[in-house]
């Protein structure tokens, strides 16, 4: 009995090799140089977040003021207190009559004194800058009584009767018949509507007050109790 002989084998077919497949982390390597571009970008980043956080947890400095920086008057008026009232202008003045008295006054001012020496000066004015104002009555000063005059600086935080102005504390040699004697001067004005006041004050200076050089109460007190028309 005979076989037929076992067929042929088919020929091996060619089948296409796919290529090596690239992982997505190969896919998404980065070249060194970017790399360390991205690396110095984020490292400013963090530097500027950390720097904007300190500069707002920093408390402000506090700022160096004389009058407007104080808390409001919440206090009474003096027990001796008498009141100066300028028919023409409307504004008023409040003043210890136990230390000053009025020594002189006219349709605009009033000149307040102790012991024959003028102490204080308030006067009134049609609306100017309060800078231009206390130039002016710096300019305007009586040399023959104030001699030696020295600008020291100006004042911070300066007002009258609680409006915000300008300021300037000044040193000079207040002549008398009994001679020569250092003071310290203030300057100050504020204006509000229509008017300008402008108040001199002279006191002997205060030791250690480089600011205001001004020492006596009761001068702050006519400083501050300044009332304006319709106040």
């Amino acid at each position: 009995m005979s076989y037929a002989p076992p067929p042929t084998p088919f020929a091996a077919l060619p089948y296409p090799v796919a290529p090596p497949l690239r992982s997505a982390a190969t896919r998404r390597r980065l070249s060194p140089l970017l790399l360390v571009l991205v690396a110095v970008a984020a490292i400013a980043v963090v530097v500027v977040i950390i720097t904007v956080a300190a500069s707002a947890a920093r408390p402000a400095a506090p700022t160096h003021c004389v009058y407007a920086c104080a808390p409001p008057k919440t206090g009474q008026r003096l027990v001796s207190s008498t009141s100066y009232n300028n028919q023409h202008w409307g504004y008023t003045v409040d003043y210890d009559s136990t230390v000053f008295q009025v020594a002189q006054q006219d349709t605009d001012s009033v000149t307040l004194g102790t012991n024959g020496v003028t102490a204080a000066v308030v006067k009134a004015m049609s609306a100017t800058s309060p800078a231009s104002a206390v130039q002016a009555t710096i300019n305007n000063l009586n040399t023959s009584v104030l001699q030696n005059i020295q600008d020291k600086n100006a004042i911070p935080g300066a007002e009258v009767g609680e409006i915000p102005g300008a300021g300037e504390y000044l040193t000079a040699t207040l002549v008398t018949s009994q001679g020569g004697t250092p003071v310290a001067l203030q300057v100050m004005a504020a204006t509000q509507g229509s008017m300008t006041i402008v108040v001199e004050l002279v006191d002997s200076p205060a030791q250690g007050n480089t600011v205001s050089g001004i020492q006596n109460t009761s001068l702050d007190y006519v400083l501050s109790e300044l009332i304006w028309p319709g106040s």
